[in-house]
């Protein structure tokens, strides 16, 4: 992962997801269907500069996307 990146990039063939937020105790992603009747979590990785990632597969152009930070503190 790019230490620079924040935001959502293709990479070969995956997705990468990465937020800053040093201060969340977990980041989860959140995939939304296109009629937003599903929704899929993903929990994302922290790295020690504040960064959450993450690479995953299959993500369809039309998904609903959404980070969920959990215990954010300011």
């Amino acid at each position: 992962m790019d230490k620079e990146f924040q935001g959502v990039r293709r990479v070969k063939h995956k997705t990468e997801f990465c937020v800053r937020s040093p201060k969340a105790k977990k980041v989860e992603l959140c995939l939304f269907s296109a009629d937003e009747k599903q929704e899929m979590r993903i929990e994302m990785i922290p790295t020690e500069d504040g960064n959450w990632s993450a690479l995953l597969d299959n993500i369809e152009s039309q998904n609903v996307v959404m980070v969920y930070l959990e215990d954010y503190q300011q």
